[in-house]
């Protein structure tokens, strides 16, 4: 997946955010890329994750890097939805362009991930 470190001042929400925005914004491509843009974490779920494991000690972009190898490898062995629902989110305010391709819309129970069909 290839994130990269906290380097920061977990205190300082300003640096968490920053960095956590752009490592979400490597994270949704690479699940897209091995067929699980369906099975996203929000970037709430994200940001909570962040916080759980590195206070509990733990590397935040090496657990997501080991997560993200499993889960190739279980992509190969599990059958896997492109979609779970036919819900839409409620308004664009819940929306954030991760690329020029992608959109990712969260009401902290679901993620949605678009993606242009030129994809």
């Amino acid at each position: 997946m290839g994130l990269r470190p906290f380097q920061g001042d977990r205190s300082d929400d300003q640096q968490v955010r920053a960095y956590l925005s752009s490592a979400y914004d490597r994270y949704i491509p690479k699940m897209l890329a091995i067929g699980l843009g369906a099975n996203t974490m929000s970037f709430t779920a994200f940001h909570n994750a962040f916080h759980t494991l590195e206070d509990g000690g733990v590397d935040f972009a090496e657990r997501m890097e080991r997560t993200y190898q499993l889960l190739k490898q279980d992509k190969l062995n599990l059958a896997v939805q492109a979609r779970y629902h036919d819900r839409l989110p409620e308004n664009l305010a819940l929306c954030e362009v991760i690329n020029p391709d992608i959109i990712v819309c969260d009401n902290v129970a679901t993620n949605w991930v678009f993606v242009s069909r030129s994809q």
